[in-house]
């Protein structure tokens, strides 16, 4: 049954629950699936994670010359803002980005995001729903630039001891949305939006424990 105020769904028994829960942008990256390594100050403490020195970055100059389109995008940020608040960006890198006719005078080079691109667009496909490359871009540089919808966690629980089980970042408005998302993640749970029932496989619920 579904909990409207709670945004709950409990498995026929009522012996889990599987709820949304509010979480930090930070908290949310923490899964994305690459190296967050920004140069630049402004849009590093907007997010709360370090920001690289100059020493550092030097250092790695040659790794980072070995980048291609597919082991890393390169951030950019702008203090001018897009429509959609976006100021950090992300392209090929060897290729500025596609900045949707937001002033770029004052855009410069803010580090990297290190990693199989394919994996990280795959891990924004699966919070936000967005279908093809440039959609996925766009996501990616709303959650690096907190202009985002506010992040959530869909977390799993037993309800006699209060354990959590499972926990999955999404990122969508709609709950009953969110949550089947969460549980499309995990062929362990399954979920069925009809009837707005779930159900975890006793193996995996002795191994969790």
């Amino acid at each position: 049954m579904l909990d409207l105020q709670r945004y709950a769904f409990y498995d026929a028994k009522r012996t889990m629950r599987l709820t949304l829960e509010p979480v930090s942008i930070l908290e949310m990256l923490q899964d994305l699936p690459g190296e967050l390594l920004f140069s630049a100050p402004l849009p590093a403490a907007r997010l709360g994670v370090p920001c690289a020195s100059p020493d550092v970055m030097h250092a790695r100059a040659a790794e980072f010359a070995q980048f291609d389109e597919e082991t890393a995008f390169r951030l950019w940020f702008n203090p001018e803002p897009s429509a959609d608040g976006r100021s950090v960006y992300v392209s090929a890198p060897d290729a500025l980005p596609e900045m949707n006719g937001a002033p770029d005078f004052g855009i410069a080079s803010a580090g990297f995001l290190i990693g199989s691109t394919l994996e990280m667009l795959q891990w924004v496909q699966s919070l936000t729903g967005a279908e093809t490359p440039d959609e996925q871009r766009s996501e990616l540089s709303k959650m690096l630039s907190a202009a985002c919808e506010p992040p959530h966690a869909a977390i799993l629980t037993e309800l006699s001891s209060g354990t959590e089980l499972m926990r999955w970042p999404v990122q969508c408005g709609n709950p009953i949305r969110a949550l089947s998302q969460a549980a499309a993640q995990w062929p362990e749970v399954k979920f069925a939006e009809d009837d707005f029932e779930f159900s975890l496989k006793p193996d995996l619920i002795h191994d969790l424990r």
